[in-house]
């Protein structure tokens, strides 16, 4: 594992195109690289941009800096991206190399930008793509012979972790999903001896008691903290909160908030010293969209392009009412023109493409800046080059829904445990597809008028806010969710209107409401 002057050196004598591919093809981990003689160099980031970096031209020199305000700073251009903003509104990101700023650019998940100066002294920069992620099945084995493949290569990604974390304390933050279990399961199979776990939210909620069942089956640490109902009201305006939104947000993406209370209460506490490595289970494992992209192609009789921006509009843009599809094709249309899908399950491998470069890199992924704005340091062993290829060449028909990976870790987990496998729980994922596909049954049946009512009756005796964050803004500032925003596209929204007014940027119109039907 190279690290350090080594790293340098190595990274330093790469001479050419060819070496500087074959470098980041072969290279494992989570980086961020730069590297220029002068005269010209290359910088890039790894497979899913663990360690952004951003970059802008000014009259001829470029500058480049893992913090996107301080381009911004440099260029002194401050103009906001008009269809950028948009596209933050409704998706909670911007969607290629495009930052909220116009003279703000980013590198992406798997690329590399050359860098060369001309005659004129001028920097000029080309972006290309070393790595993609992309489904292509080539395994030819049976279940069982994918289950032992997995094991190797889940084992090999977490060696690399305890290597990394050299005795340190690895933290995994424990859910009531199976990323985080798999994580902790590979932990105690490995034997690591410093292993601890948190979670938060409401006290009682079904979240963390799965969380805190899998901690004490494998005789883990567990530290618990309580959210109450009105905290988030206070936590949103503090001090901490507005420091971390802005490092995080890169100008193009909405940070992920609901770990920062729990994770400030337990580093103060020195429950979790600092230069901890925080392993979370941000992986590889999408829920892919084959029954979602039936719904279009074989019930709307909806194909092609319109059927996939569709649908991606539909499941991941923070405001669903009246989302223009334009949009939503905006970052879609270079992979469209790059892959030129045909068939149903050429349209399904490319949503894993997007989700992972839109999606992973710039929501799930940097959500780690959390951990290192409190003084910590990560690793994705979930998102192991090696991993990662495993499974993205297993056969579409076990992997399309997860049965498979679920069965492979409610296994391996009853293993680890020493528990028959019908002691082990489900998770939080199952409970909400029951209810999804409950609710698509009686949609059939039911008007949307009365899907309303029934929803908010039962609203009130099911309880659907497991982090209390309910309270996050106040009655006059929830009224915009009747023009169509939802609790996501709130946060956006307030995010940019206060980061347009302490950055004095040229800003569009204060407020563009998206309207219902």
């Amino acid at each position: 594992m190279l690290s350090g002057p080594a790293l340098s050196d190595h990274v330093g004598g790469l001479i050419g195109r060819e070496a500087v591919f074959s470098f980041l093809r072969q290279a494992n981990g989570f980086f961020s690289v730069v590297c220029w003689d002068g005269r010209q160099g290359w910088m890039a980031v790894d497979r899913v941009r663990g360690l952004p970096l951003f970059y802008g031209h000014k009259d001829g020199s470029l500058f480049v800096s893992d913090d996107a305000y301080q381009v911004l700073e440099y260029t002194g251009d401050r103009s906001v991206d008009g269809e950028a903003r948009k596209e933050f509104l409704w998706l909670r990101s911007v969607t290629g190399r495009d930052t909220l700023f116009r003279s703000v650019k980013q590198v992406q998940a798997g690329e590399v930008v050359f860098l060369e100066r001309d005659g004129r002294g001028d920097i000029s920069s080309t972006q290309e793509d070393y790595y993609i992620y992309r489904h292509e099945p080539s395994f030819e084995g049976d279940e069982d012979e994918l289950a032992e493949t997995m094991d190797r290569a889940l084992e090999s990604s977490f060696r690399r972790l305890t290597e990394y974390a050299a005795g340190r304390p690895i933290v995994v933050p424990l859910s009531g999903g199976y990323d985080s279990r798999l994580t902790v399961t590979m932990l105690k199979r490995l034997g690591y001896p410093d292993v601890r776990t948190f979670t938060y939210g409401s006290p009682g909620n079904k979240e963390s008691k799965w969380s805190r069942f899998v901690a004490e089956a494998l005789d883990l640490p567990w530290h618990f903290v309580p959210y109450g109902p009105g905290d988030w009201h206070r936590w949103y305006r503090s001090p901490e909160m507005k420091g971390y939104m802005e490092y995080a947000s890169g100008a193009s993406w909405l940070p992920i908030i609901q770990d920062l209370p729990a994770l400030l209460d337990l580093t103060r506490r020195s429950v979790f010293p600092e230069g901890s490595v925080f392993a979370p289970g941000h992986t590889v494992v999408v829920d892919r969209i084959t029954d979602n992209l039936d719904e279009f192609w074989e019930k709307r009789g909806i194909r092609g392009e319109v059927a996939f921006c569709s649908l991606i509009r539909d499941l991941y843009f923070a405001v669903r009412k009246d989302v223009p599809l334009e949009i939503s094709a905006r970052g879609i249309r270079p992979l469209v023109e790059r892959y030129a899908p045909k068939t149903k399950e050429d349209w399904v491998c490319l949503a894993d493409t997007w989700v992972w470069r839109e999606c992973q890199a710039k929501n799930l992924i940097a959500w780690n800046q959390l951990y290192t704005f409190l003084g910590h340091t990560w690793w994705l062993p979930l998102w192991d080059s090696e991993y990662a290829s495993t499974y993205a060449a297993a056969p579409l028909s076990l992997v399309a829904d997860r049965t498979f990976y679920v069965s492979y870790v409610r296994r391996r987990f009853a293993q680890a445990a020493g528990l028959p496998l019908g002691r082990t729980p489900f998770n939080a994922t199952d409970a909400q597809h029951r209810r999804k596909r409950i609710k698509d049954a009686a949609k059939r049946f039911v008007s949307p008028r009365a899907m309303r009512r029934i929803t908010g009756l039962f609203g009130r005796w099911v309880k659907r806010d497991p982090f209390e964050m309910a309270g996050l803004f106040s009655k006059e500032e929830r009224a915009l969710l009747g023009s169509g925003y939802s609790d996501l596209g709130l946060r956006a929204l307030d995010f940019l209107q206060s980061l347009e007014e302490r950055l004095g940027a040229e800003r569009m119109p204060a407020r563009e409401r998206v309207q219902e039907d």
